[in-house]
Order: C-alpha cells, then structure tokens, then sequence
C-alpha cells in the first residue's frame, strides 16, 4: 500500500486484536505525521527559494540598472567637459568621473553593451587629462586582452585608439604615439603559424589571437595615425619580419596609406638588411613600386647627400665609388630629376669633373699619363657627370674664371696639330661639352672671361681640322667595313668574326666621337665670332652664354647615339683599341679616292688635305 492509500485509509484501518495489532497501528500512524511534516517544511522550503529568488533577481535588476545611469551620467559628465567654459565640468569631477569608468571596466560582464559609449568617454578624457593618459591606455589594453570580450567590442577600441592622440601635449606626443603604434601593430600582426582564412585553426587559437577582422581593424587604425608616427610604425613593423611581412604589403598596398608612411617603408630598405629579411624586403620592395609613385625619391636624395660630403678625390681607385654613385644618379626616374636639380649645381659637377682630370692628366704637361685602358673607369665617370649637366641647376656667378680654366687645362693645352692628334677624342668631347654647358654659371663681370672664350676659339680652331680629316678617314673605311659586315652575318669563322667585329665597334665609335666633336667645335666658333663681331669690348652679355649652352645641349652624345645604334653591331665584351684611323684607313686610303676633294679654309683659299698620319694616339 502506497503511503497516500496510508493517509487516506489510516482511520479506516481495522483493529485488530491482541496486543501486536495495537504496536503496528501506533507505528504507522507515527510515520504518517512525520511524513506530513517533512512534505509541508519541503513545500515552505521551495516557496522560500522561490521567494528569495525573485527578490534577489528583483534587486539585480534594479541594481544594474541604477549602475547603468551613474555610468550613464559619468560618460554624460565627460561628454560635457569643454575646457575654459563656464559652464563646463570642473577637473576634479572629470577626474573622479574618470576613475569611476576605470574602475567600472575590471568588471565587463555587468556593464554589456554600454562598454562602447564607456571606451569612446575614456579616449576622450585622455586627451583633457594627460596625467592619466598611461593608466587610461592600461585599462583599455585589459580589455583587449580579455577573451571574454565579444571580438566587435574590441575592434571598436582599436578603431577608437588613435584619437588618444588628437591634441595631445607637444612634448608628450612622441611617447604616446609609440606607445598606440606598439599596440595596434601587436594586433594587426598574424600570430606565427597562423594564417588568415584558415579554417582548421581550433577555437581556442581564435579566442587567444586577434582574429582576422580584428587586424583588418588594427590596420586601419594604423593607416589612420598621423604621418609622424610613421617611422615608428615601420620600426615595430619590421622588427616582427618575417610574421608582419603580409602586414607590411598590405600596408604599402592601400591607397589609404599616406606618402610619409611608404617613405619610411622606402628608408628602411635603404638601410643594410639581414639576409633573413632580404626576401622580404624584396616583396615589400616589390610592392612600393607597384602602388607608390613617389619610390626611388628618398634613395635619390641620399645619393644627392652622400655625392655633396665625398672628400675630393685622391687616386683612381676611389673613382670607382663616385661612378657608382654618378650611375644611380642618371638612371633615377624622371619624376625624381627635380631632387637632382635641387640639390646638384651644375659648379659641383664641375668641381667633381676637375678632380677626375687632374688624375688622368699629368697636372705639369697635361697629357696622358698612362695608356688607354687604364682610362676606362675615368671616362665613364666624366661621360655621367656630363649627363647630370642636364639635370643640375645652373646658377649665375657660381664660378670663377680659375675654375673654368682648371677644367679646360687639357682643351687649352691643345695648341697646335700635333697636340691634337695626340689628344684623347672621348675626353676632349666631354670637357668642351662640360666647359661651353658651364659658360652661363661665370660672372659676366670678371674680365677673364673674354680671353678664355678667346683661347676656346683657338683650341677649336685647331682642333677642327684635324678632327674633320678624322671624320673623311673614317668614313673612307665604312664601305669596307660594312662589307665586312655583311660577310659575317653569311660566313661564320670565329677569329675572323670577332677581330672583325671589334674593329667596326671600335670604329664607329671613333667615328660617333669625332663626330661630336667637330659638331661642339662649330658651334661654339660661329657663335663667338658672330658675337665678337658685334662686340669687341666690355663685358660679355650673358645671354649670348646662355644661347651657346642651350644649343650645345641639343648635341647627342656619342655614348648616347652608339646606344640607340647598339643593335646594328653586336656587342662586344670589351672592345678597346687606340689605333683606329691609323689601321682602318691607313690601309684602304688607296681604293677610296672620292674623299680627297680640296677643302675650303676660313680664309678662303683652297689647299688639299693634310697627308699627316694618325699617331699612336688615335680617337680611342
């Protein structure tokens, strides 16, 4: 029988007789009332918690709302504060109001949704209060560093974090903005061995980095700073390579990053690297040519800087370093020639031209001091510094009348015919071409400038016809040689070829420099004497200087031309020879007669031309 069937029938038990009936009746009725007992204290027991219960979620409720409204009114009493109102909100209750906030962020989980408009008050109190911008910028990284934060509360702080630096105090602002670039690039950055859009990473690696939205928000907080702090933005940047090596091309990729930032990008690979970040250095290279304009700019300046403080050349090893620099310099991209003209003068380059000469040239008879090859390394660095005149500013009165004449001592040493022949063609062409374009930057003022055109007019006089037979000699042998041409390309004997082949490279390029040379010669001689006519005293004008430097500028040179003409020969490796009218057309001078028409003089008379022989010291 059930204990309810107990209950319900107890007065209804039989009685039985004897003495045991009795006992088992008493029994029965004893566990019935303590049963009824225990069932009503359960039942007050249940309807306590019951009450309990509801009176504690009751007075939660009314608790959390009551914290709501004072932070509520402590985020209003922030949002009110204007500094130097009257009516505004006094320091010491933004202080404490900010003390209150702080206090209210140890404990995420009460405060909710209201987290964001808390944030937004602290950022905004950093600024008003820079002595407790440290333990502000404390108290927001705890929540960054809380897990148990939903991932869209802390990217809204990261958003929020750079206008910590809006107004700060000048000799603060350093600090603080290393101290938020430290923090965004710490959660902008990939964890190691984690991948962005890999979907096997387990749910406890996503909750203890920051996941991929969470550095999409980083970056854009960094793209956000001001330029100044992007040098710190890059140093904490690479210093992580090669994890931060995707966040680094996404930064140098957005059209959002500004010019300082990839700048600094760009000094970075300036600066020697580690051969473990020379991959990466090459893709964020690779990506700043790609998406910035303004790449090769920093790297133009320094060349400029390092060119400018070089100490003067002392022998010809240290040549080598200056062309090296003069290279980089002439193969900069044109939207960069603007750097070069504002920090190289065309008086610099001048000076720098001086100090190769004076090495090439004995400094007592202005000759050659040793044979050709030895001159390789010199005359390509004066050949760059004569492209540079293109680009370098010209400044009026910027030289002196000894300077010119130090640069032109090898054109003025050339005196007579002889002198000539045993001139250096490549070195003649680039010092008259640097001393006729560095005309203008002499000051009109100073008497020496008429003798010294007056002695440029009689090197050119003299020059000029040697030059010209040089030209009719050189031309007499073309025929031959394009023969021999012609028998390469359809007969192929090794030797034969490659002796062939040098000669004609060497020749047409004798012929490209005299070329050149005659061209400067004639220039520079009917524009003097044009002007000498008009005016024989006083100071040269100094437009008539100009007016020769502009038309000796619009002359190729022969470097230049034997580029664009590189493909009609092939090339050799090192094609050298000094004796190239003497070999060409000293042997074919028989069977090319067409050439040996009288010539006219200046002076008008008419006499054949010089049966003088090349020496050895031919063109090349």
């Amino acid at each position: 029988m059930t204990p309810g069937a107990i209950l319900s029938h107890r007065r209804c038990i039989p009685v039985y007789c004897g003495k045991s009936q009795h006992v088992f009746q008493t029994f029965i009725n004893r566990v019935c009332d303590v049963f009824f007992f225990l069932h009503d204290f359960i039942f007050i027991f249940i309807l306590l918690i019951c009450l309990s219960s509801s009176l504690f979620f009751f007075f939660v409720l009314t608790n959390g709302r009551k914290r709501m409204m004072e932070l509520q009114a402590l985020i209003q009493l922030v949002s009110d504060y204007h500094p130097g109102e009257e009516n505004s909100t006094s320091h010491s209750s933004l202080l404490s109001a900010v003390q209150q906030l702080k206090a209210a962020l140890t404990d995420i989980e009460k405060i909710g949704e209201g987290i964001r408009p808390l944030v937004r008050a602290l950022v905004t109190a950093s600024v008003h209060l820079p002595e407790e911008w440290d333990d502000i910028l404390k108290a927001l990284r705890g929540v960054l560093a809380n897990t148990g934060v939903p991932w869209l509360h802390r990217a809204f702080l990261l958003k929020t974090l750079p206008r910590m630096l809006l107004d700060a105090p000048t000799d603060r602002w350093r600090q603080y903005g290393d101290v938020l670039c430290e923090v965004l690039v710490r959660s902008s950055v990939p964890p190691p061995g984690l991948e962005e859009g890999n979907a096997q990473n387990t749910q406890d690696e996503a909750s203890q980095h920051p996941n991929p939205q969470e550095r999409r928000v980083a970056l854009t907080a960094l793209l956000s700073l001001q330029e100044e702090c992007a040098a710190a933005i890059v140093e904490r940047l690479v210093a992580q390579l090669p994890q931060a090596l995707s966040t680094c091309v996404a930064i140098v990729s957005s059209p959002s990053a500004q010019d300082g930032l990839k700048k600094a990008f760009e000094a970075w690979l300036c600066r020697p690297t580690s051969s473990a970040d020379a991959s990466c250095a090459m893709e964020i290279e690779k990506a700043l040519k790609e998406h910035f304009q303004g790449y090769g700019g920093l790297k133009c300046e320094q060349l400029c800087a390092a060119l400018i403080s070089s100490e003067p050349l002392r022998s010809l090893t240290e040549i080598a370093a200056l062309q090296k620099d003069l290279l980089a310099l002439v193969e900069v991209d044109v939207s960069h020639r603007n750097i070069v003209s504002n920090r190289l003068s065309l008086a610099f380059l001048l000076t720098k031209a001086t100090e190769v000469l004076n090495l090439v040239y004995s400094s007592e008879q202005k000759c050659l001091e040793k044979d050709v090859e030895d001159f390789t390394l010199p005359l390509s660095a004066i050949q760059l510094l004569v492209q540079l005149t293109d680009t370098a500013s010209v400044t009026p009165e910027s030289l002196s009348i000894q300077e010119m004449r130090r640069l032109s001592a090898c054109l003025l040493a050339v005196k007579n015919a002889d002198a000539a022949l045993d001139a250096s063609l490549p070195l003649i062409e680039c010092t008259l071409h640097f001393v006729l374009r560095a005309l203008p930057c002499l000051s009109t003022t100073d008497g020496g400038v008429r003798p010294l055109l007056n002695d440029l007019l009689g090197v050119t006089s003299t020059l000029l016809p040697v030059v010209e037979d040089a030209v009719l000699k050189i031309h007499s042998a073309v025929p031959l040689l394009r023969d021999q041409q012609h028998a390469i390309n359809t007969k192929a004997v090794a030797d034969e070829v490659e002796g062939s082949v040098q000669t004609a490279q060497t020749t047409f390029r004798a012929l490209r420099v005299a070329q050149t040379v005659v061209q400067l010669c004639r220039i520079f001689r009917k524009k003097i004497q044009n002007d000498g006519e008009k005016q024989r005293e006083g100071e040269y004008p100094r437009h008539n200087l100009e007016e020769l430097a502009a038309a000796v500028r619009g002359i190729t040179l022969s470097w230049r031309r034997e580029k664009k003409k590189i493909q009609r020969l092939p090339v050799l490796t090192n094609p050298q020879s000094r004796r190239v009218i003497a070999h060409t057309a000293g042997n074919k001078k028989e069977t090319h007669h067409s050439y040996k028409q009288p010539r006219h003089v200046d002076g008008g008379g008419v006499h054949p031309p010089s049966r003088r022989h090349r020496r050895d010291t031919p063109l090349l």
